[in-house]
């Protein structure tokens, strides 16, 4: 499970890069989706056993859990939880869904209750905590960047090639009751996406 973890989540990291360094062509905004999604429900369903070194044919052995306290089992499924969010609005942020401000927002206060809670019960001998906290460090740097870049600054930066989308957005955030305005936005986002 390891392997799927590292793989999925560096996948994205790359993807992040290419897409932020618009190298990567907003047509393939799907995969980077693909990618994040799967590390999302990964996270969301098997967290707790990635975060407590349980091999996935031992998920429902009774006897791995023997070493494990009921706390530590709650706190991995409330971090898989919280990176479940954190990562849906990532993705959300890239596609300028409806939740791009409250589901990073939601991520990053999750992500530093865990990392408070692990800074006061990390110890030497369990590795549990320092990994969470690394964990933790990226994806809430993540969150945290993409909760202050402005609107503005993120569409120049993802589609400066494409100023018909941009001026859409712009009056469909002025008009959001505006249904013209939204389906002119969503019409110039198909057409990007035709390219």
């Amino acid at each position: 499970m390891k392997k799927i973890e590292l793989t999925l989540f560096f996948s994205s990291l790359i993807l992040i890069l290419l897409d932020f360094l618009n190298l990567l062509h907003p047509k393939y905004d799907f995969i980077l989706i693909l990618i994040l999604f799967s590390l999302s429900l990964f996270y969301l369903f098997l967290g707790f056993a990635i975060f407590n070194n349980l091999q996935f044919r031992r998920i429902f052995a009774k006897s791995s859990y023997s070493h494990i306290s009921n706390k530590r089992i709650l706190g991995a499924i409330f971090t898989g939880i919280v990176y479940y969010i954190s990562i849906t609005g990532i993705f959300s942020k890239f596609l300028l869904w409806p939740g791009a401000i409250i589901l990073p927002l939601l991520g990053v206060i999750g992500i530093l209750i865990i990392t408070i809670i692990a800074f006061f019960k990390m110890n030497n001998s369990d590795i549990f905590y320092s990994k969470i906290l690394i964990r933790n460090n990226i994806l809430g740097l993540i969150c945290v960047c993409l909760l202050f870049i402005p609107l503005d600054t993120w569409l120049n930066l993802r589609y400066s090639d494409y100023p018909d989308f941009i001026n859409a957005v712009h009056e469909s955030e002025a008009n959001p009751n505006n249904k013209t305005l939204q389906h002119k936005k969503w019409d110039e986002m198909e057409k990007m996406y035709e390219l």
